[in-house]
């Protein structure tokens, strides 16, 4: 007796991962920027004639230069067990870490296999604006104090909100002008409150003094020096200074950022204007804006960062007159117009003939209407007029025989308007097609 004893080897190994970017290590990390997201994808192997069902886990270590030790908990927005890892900006602070993909077999835990790509996390850079909206240049009176405040206008790409106490603050001005620098003494500024002079560079302050009485510098307490006033009569008139302010970092004085502004001094007194609703920065997008507010789809945000006061007044005073008042009427006048079309029922032949008239008005071919020919209501399939039509016919007829011409002066400078209007309007479409062919 024989018996056959058939043995199957279901062969199945470790899977095989490739991290996507490659080539990383703790002593030449992937760099990203913390305001930016970044995401690292694997491909991974499988050798396994069986299922290859498998879960995968992403994991995040802090690393200091020589190890990576602890393990974080990430967000819950970050998630970690799919194959591809995804941060969104703003979610690691600054500093190293260790990102590690395993894979684990189903069937079999005791295959799996771990990849790992390190991430240094640098910061962006803050952009330092010494007035409102970084504008780059502002007219200021003779008589008007001048607000420089780069703790409340600077931007923070990397945080939600810039935080002022974090930075020291120098103040810089010079007289704009080919000739004059910063001042300074054998190559070191000296700020706008240093008592020194420059022989060759002037202070841009008129008549300055040591006690610093010109200028005032506020939130002392808090964040010392991020704001610079300077009162008025300081700066001389009809003529442009150049400021710069100067950022550090107080934790890690390698971060260092710096910020221009160019002053004009007048002797009128101008107020500063700056745009700040970009939806309001061409006729296009102002009328997307308006139709937006008209069916109430809007963000009121811009409106309120503009001015506090009159962004929110203006807006309800456009909403007032034109969403309940203007839209009121007009539906009111449409409600009145079809009950008006219902109580006065017109048949529909002698509403085509009405449409046929006006448009035959409209494109000055009044002649086929004087025609009055049998032949003209049988091509186009129309209603004979009645006796009354008739008779008005004739009385326009004489009319125009026996009227005086000056009463159709009216109608010819309309006519002479209306082709005004389309000569201009076809040369603008001709000198539109040529700017676009470059000419």
């Amino acid at each position: 007796m024989i018996i056959l004893i058939r043995i199957v080897f279901n062969s199945c190994y470790a899977p095989t991962i490739t991290l996507i970017p490659s080539q990383s290590s703790l002593a030449s990390p992937l760099q990203f920027r913390r305001s930016q997201d970044f995401s690292i994808s694997s491909i991974i192997g499988f050798n396994c004639n069986g299922s290859l069902a498998r879960k995968t886990q992403w994991t995040v270590k802090n690393c200091t230069s020589s190890s990576c030790l602890s393990q974080i908990q990430l967000n819950e927005k970050v998630i970690t067990t799919l194959s591809e890892f995804y941060a969104p900006a703003k979610t690691f602070a600054y500093g190293i870490y260790e990102l590690t993909l395993t894979v684990t077999m189903t069937k079999s835990p005791t295959l799996k296999s771990s990849s790992s790509a390190y991430v240094r996390i640098t910061p962006t850079g803050i952009t330092a604006n010494p007035v409102e909206l970084g504008t780059s240049m502002v007219t200021r009176g003779h008589q008007q104090n001048l607000l420089l405040d780069p703790g409340a206008y600077s931007v923070d790409p990397d945080e939600d909100s810039f935080n002022a106490s974090k930075w020291k603050y120098e103040y810089y001005c010079r007289i704009y002008d080919e000739s004059y620098n910063f001042p300074n003494l054998q190559g070191i500024l000296l700020s706008i409150d240093d008592p020194r002079i420059d022989p060759l560079n002037p202070s841009c302050l008129t008549s300055r003094s040591d006690n610093g009485t010109q200028l005032i510098f506020g939130n002392l307490t808090l964040s010392p020096k991020s704001s610079l006033t300077i009162l008025a009569g300081s700066l001389q008139s009809n003529q442009t200074y150049q400021f710069m302010v100067y950022m550090e970092n107080r934790q890690n004085s390698s971060v260092q950022a710096t910020g221009y502004v160019l002053v004009t001094v007048t002797d009128t007194q101008p107020q500063l204007v700056a745009v700040g609703i970009a939806s309001c920065s061409s006729l296009l997008s102002t009328a997307q804006m308006l139709f937006e507010i008209t069916l109430m789809s809007f963000d009121a945000t811009d409106f309120t960062g503009a001015d506090p006061f009159l962004g929110p007044f203006c807006f309800s005073l456009f909403i007032i007159i034109v969403v309940f008042i203007c839209l009121s009427m007009f539906m009111s006048i449409l409600n009145d117009g079809f009950h008006h079309v219902e109580l006065n029922s017109i048949e529909d032949q002698q509403i085509l003939s009405y449409m046929l008239k006006k448009f035959l008005n409209w494109t000055r071919k009044n002649y086929l209407i004087r025609l009055n020919k049998n032949s003209l209501f049988d091509i186009l399939d129309l209603r004979r007029p009645n006796v009354e039509e008739t008779y008005e016919i004739r009385d326009s007829r004489m009319h125009s025989q026996y009227v005086d011409p000056i009463e159709n002066f009216p109608d010819k400078i309309d006519q002479l308007l209306e082709a005004l209007d389309r000569i201009y309007i076809d040369q603008k479409k001709e000198l539109l097609k040529l700017k676009r062919a470059g000419v």
